[in-house]
């Protein structure tokens, strides 16, 4: 066979397996299951659970500097405890 032609068949052949694993509404490792997600990598989502993280300890260190630690309720101040530990 043409050399030619075996790399147009090899390259069609890979346009094709391409194609294949992109479609979507299919879980992916990527996509947390079916019906896709609004993750489309792992570090996509370890970057909005973080800014989550981020956002809650900076809500919970706002409350403290306008009320005092005291407003803290018992589950706050566990929350608390926990997201200065990771």
């Amino acid at each position: 066979m043409n050399p030619t032609i075996s790399i147009l068949v090899l390259v069609l052949f890979l346009v094709a397996v391409i194609v294949v694993f992109n479609r979507r509404g299919g879980s992916s490792v990527f996509s947390g299951g079916e019906g896709g997600s609004k993750y489309t990598t792992i570090d996509d989502r370890y970057n909005a659970e973080k800014k989550k993280r981020e956002d809650e300890l900076n809500r919970l260190l706002e409350k403290i500097h306008k009320k005092g630690i005291d407003s803290l309720s018992k589950s706050e101040r566990e929350r608390l405890d926990e997201l200065t530990r990771k």
